[in-house]
Formats: structure tokens, sequence, C-alpha cells
């Protein structure tokens, strides 16, 4: 089967697996990043913010949808820079068989033209390399802990929606 088949097959069996999700279980976050220092850096700040987390990093776009089967995030943070057709393919079929997971761009290779995809698919929140996470911080937590980001960093690049 094709990566992103949008046969109603596929899309009954992501709905089936969303709904094995309980009330109750720590966040799912899942950092999908072909550089795997930065991934393990954006791991460690996670873990800083929050502690209880379930937290998974896929170094590519296949391996990430593959974890996706079994659970889907609550958090997504992905860099879309290496296979930005898929990413992009991967994020629309997140905005739309599961909205309520939130979805952190952060480009390594930032292009206006990506900037325009981003806010056209809604992304709660955009970044660009090389971004201190740190001082990030702050949107992270609000995102994380009620689902909106909070006022944005120096770090946070505006994509107008």
């Amino acid at each position: 089967m094709p990566l992103f088949d949008d046969g109603w097959g596929d899309m009954h069996l992501i709905v089936h697996r969303q709904e094995e999700q309980r009330p109750g279980m720590n966040p799912y976050i899942l950092i999908i990043d072909a550089d795997a220092q930065a991934a393990k850096i954006t791991g460690a700040v996670i873990s800083q913010i929050a502690s209880t987390v379930d937290l998974k990093i896929a170094s590519n776009i296949q391996d990430g949808w593959s974890l996706m089967q079994q659970r889907w995030p609550d958090l997504l943070l992905i860099d879309p820079s290496q296979h930005q057709s898929h990413a992009l393919k991967l994020i629309q079929r997140i905005k739309t068989v599961n909205p309520a997971t939130r979805v952190v761009v952060i480009a390594s290779i930032p292009t206006p033209a990506l900037r325009r995809r981003m806010s056209d698919l809604a992304v709660e929140l955009y970044f660009e390399k090389p971004l201190l996470l740190p001082l990030c911080e702050g949107e992270l937590r609000a995102l994380m802990h009620t689902g909106e980001p909070d006022a944005p960093s120096a770090m946070a690049v505006s994509i107008a929606r």
C-alpha cells in the first residue's frame, strides 16, 4: 500500500487506531527530523517542558508514518525539508483526519513557498533553523498544555493565516 493512500480502507484503519487512545494516557509527542542531533536536542527540550510524555523520534517520513499507525501523536514536531512533498502530504493528512494533533514545523531549508504552504495547512507553530529551542520553551509549553501557542517568541516566524 502506498504511504499516503487516500482510500477509505486506509482512512478506516487510521480512525480505528485513533479510537484506541484512552483519556489519562501520557501525551504522545512525535519528532520527525532527518538530522539526528537536532531531533535529540528537540527531544531533550520537550522532556524538560513535560516529563510525563511518551516521546518518539523518527528519522524520516516513512518511519514517522509507521509510528502514527500505532498511535496518533498529540503533538508532531517535524522538519519537512528533506522530503518536502511527503511531509506536506503527511501534515495535510493529519489536519484532515485528526485535526486535534497539533503540528509544529521546524524548517531547516525554509522557503517562501514552504511558509505559504504551512500557513495554508494552519500549522500551530512554524520555526526556521538555526533555532534556539530553549527560547521557544514558552510557546511549546503553552501548546502542549492548552492546545494553543503562547505569544510568539522572537524565534517564531510569522506565517499569515
